[in-house]
């Protein structure tokens, strides 16, 4: 035994015994549960992948959608429940790491995704004006290599390819527990598959529509109301030679004649219609406005493999585009951030309008800025983090 002497008091060190079999014995008293566990930190976000046919490490080749393995817990287990068969899979290019080795992954191949935007744009709209967006983030985007530097075409030129981005949930996920989005990047060639799939909604709107007017109620139906069953089509070939590669087209498996059975099936959870309308439909639109205008200035950054065979791209459209220049705060704000503020923020209130127009000490809401559409873009995304807490 040591003793150390201070000015004030002496302090005495005991050295303690090692732990022994009846220390490990007697933690049974404490009874820790489910809740003490100690969970392992998640390093990479979770997301949705569609694959064009990779090899795998079993007789099936990966095709459709998937979900990384062992990122996420609460997704692993959830799979695991759901009994989804899991595999690893063999990328043709190397990670952001530069490691070459076969990833794990789920494979889910078809499922029924709930897309979180207001409504479906057509690439005539979206083309036009690169802040334009409802909910989807598009944009036409330089080619890299994997070292970062632009890929040329056989006219020397660099190749271009457009670029979509969503917020989905998974519903087959969402009814056996997982709660949360996911994002989902596609490009090239499967952006156009995507768009055309996603446009079958419009016929369970209408059916829907029609089933509820002639019942006399509201027939008013959100895109994301129902969720999409989307999964691989027919294996086709895509680009011109010497850059051409195959794709699987992502296609809607929504049935040629549909019926109540149909809307049950796909209905979302009445939860989810909340989450969605309380504050995540808003935010994602503002998303898709700022991620279209990054990934057409080539601020995108993220390193994801996106769903592009080898070699193939497209040609983008002529024409200039709508990007910001000089100091975005000096602007003012673009048409689509005005509806936004009067419709989303304001709630098509003329009096909250009015009260933010002077809030801002500006005349009229087309005098607002788009310093002040951040501001209120801020303020509800702060609120949105609150009522998650």
């Amino acid at each position: 035994m040591t003793t150390h002497n201070t000015s004030d008091f002496n302090t005495i060190t005991v050295p303690s015994a090692a732990a022994t079999d009846t220390d490990f014995d007697k933690l049974d008293e404490i009874g820790f549960d489910e809740s003490d566990q100690a969970e392992r930190p998640i390093t990479e976000e979770a997301r949705l992948w569609w694959f064009n046919g990779l090899p795998t490490d079993s007789d099936t080749m990966a095709v459709g959608w998937h979900i990384k393995y062992g990122i996420n817990p609460y997704i692993d287990e959830t799979c695991e429940g759901m009994g989804l068969q899991k595999y690893f899979v063999q990328h043709k290019k190397p990670d952001k790491d530069g490691n070459t080795d076969p990833k794990p992954y789920w494979r889910l191949r078809q499922c029924n995704l709930v897309v979180v935007t207001q409504r479906l744009q057509s690439t005539l709209e979206m083309n036009r004006n690169v802040e334009d967006r409802m909910g989807l983030a598009y944009a036409w985007e330089t080619v890299r290599d994997e070292m970062g530097n632009p890929v040329l075409n056989k006219r020397g030129k660099e190749k271009r390819q457009t670029v979509l981005k969503a917020r989905v949930f998974v519903h087959e996920l969402y009814s056996h527990g997982y709660y949360n989005w996911l994002p989902l990047t596609l490009s090239g060639f499967s952006t156009d598959s995507m768009l055309e799939a996603l446009g079958e909604q419009y016929r369970v709107l209408d059916y829907y529509a029609g089933l509820r007017r002639a019942q006399g109620k509201n027939a008013v139906a959100p895109f994301w109301l129902f969720s999409i069953p989307l999964g691989p089509g027919q294996v086709k070939l895509v680009g011109e030679p010497p850059d051409q590669g195959s794709i699987y087209p992502i296609t809607a498996k929504i049935p040629a004649t549909l019926d109540k059975d149909y809307l049950k099936q796909h209905l979302i959870p009445r939860d989810l219609i909340d989450i969605i309308r309380d504050g995540l439909l808003s935010e994602t639109v503002l998303w898709s406005m700022e991620e279209s205008v990054k990934l057409a200035s080539g601020r995108n950054g993220q390193g994801e493999l996106l769903a592009l065979p080898d070699g193939a791209s497209e040609t983008a459209p002529s024409g200039p585009r709508s990007l910001p220049s000089g100091d975005e705060n000096d602007l003012q704000v673009s048409a689509k951030q005005l509806e936004w503020i009067v419709s989303q923020y304001c709630g098509g209130s003329d009096e909250t309008v009015r009260e933010i127009c002077a809030h801002f000490k500006v005349a009229e809401p087309s005098q607002l800025r788009v310093s002040h559409f951040r501001a209120l873009v801020a303020q509800v995304q702060a609120a949105n983090k609150n009522a998650q807490r």
